[in-house]
């Protein structure tokens, strides 16, 4: 597990197995480029697939890591489908971590919003997100509680943990009326960007951008991917870095030679 000193707050992404982390590193360097001085953070926990391969690419691309209950301390041999994994975000174990920004490894930040983690928007029965009644949020503004994690977690079969909308399900029942609304423009979806203007995230909704070809709205994300490659293979990288480019990372996404 890395070192941090950036303070009680933190980005964070939950990891779920070795093919979020194109996604990561490219979340990862959009924050920096705009100026975040916050950290990254990769949720971790037991339910986390091809931990050794992941906790290796993490530690090379200087992403820390914090350890989480998961989504069920009492069974890890459950798989959850798709966003159930991020529950694991309230039962982080770091004491130092108070507020997290929590986004998802298909999202890209285009401008600095590091103004959600700096107020004190939400209390421990609260969360920041955009409106649970017509949406799936993905980003989501939140203080970890041990409490609020095992109350979840103990009612996860009330909502069907085999659906697609089971998150939102929960979401919506335990922060019914404790949501201090973000605007769209903080989770707006690939779909929407034709119409949609002064968007500061951007949620690949249609499919991750790594494992598909075309896409009209994927070359940004794919131009920072070819940044983030000459740095891991150029002259300046060490061989273990180059390696584990080449034989790990590369494979993980599908070439777009047309950006």
């Amino acid at each position: 597990m890395s070192s941090w000193s950036a303070g009680d707050r933190v980005w964070a992404v939950v990891v779920r197995d070795r093919f979020c982390l194109p996604g990561i590193l490219v979340l990862h360097r959009s924050l920096q480029k705009y100026g975040s001085v916050y950290p990254l953070f990769a949720i971790l926990s037991r339910e986390t697939e091809d931990r050794r391969d992941v906790d290796r690419a993490l530690a090379v691309a200087g992403i820390p890591s914090v350890q989480s209950l998961g989504a069920n301390p009492h069974n890890a041999y459950i798989h959850y489908p798709g966003d159930l994994y991020k529950l694991a975000t309230w039962g982080v174990l770091n004491q130092g971590i108070s507020i997290i920004g929590l986004l998802d490894s298909d999202q890209r930040v285009f401008a600095n919003i590091d103004h959600l983690l700096a107020g004190e928007q939400v209390g421990t029965e609260e969360i920041a997100a955009i409106n649970l009644l017509t949406a799936h949020p993905n980003t989501i503004i939140l203080r970890p509680s041990t409490t609020k994690f095992h109350q979840i977690q103990n009612a996860l079969p009330m909502f069907g943990m085999a659906t697609p909308t089971a998150m939102t399900a929960i979401l919506r029942y335990y922060f019914h009326g404790k949501n201090q609304g973000l605007g769209v423009e903080y989770d707006t979806l690939e779909t929407a960007l034709s119409t949609s203007t002064g968007y500061r995230v951007v949620k690949y909704n249609r499919a991750r951008p790594w494992v598909r070809r075309g896409g009209r709205r994927i070359g940004a994300w794919w131009r920072v991917w070819r940044l983030l490659e000459r740095e891991w293979t150029g002259n300046n990288a060490g061989r273990d870095k180059k390696r584990l480019w080449q034989g790990f990372l590369e494979p993980l996404v599908t070439s777009n030679d047309s950006v």
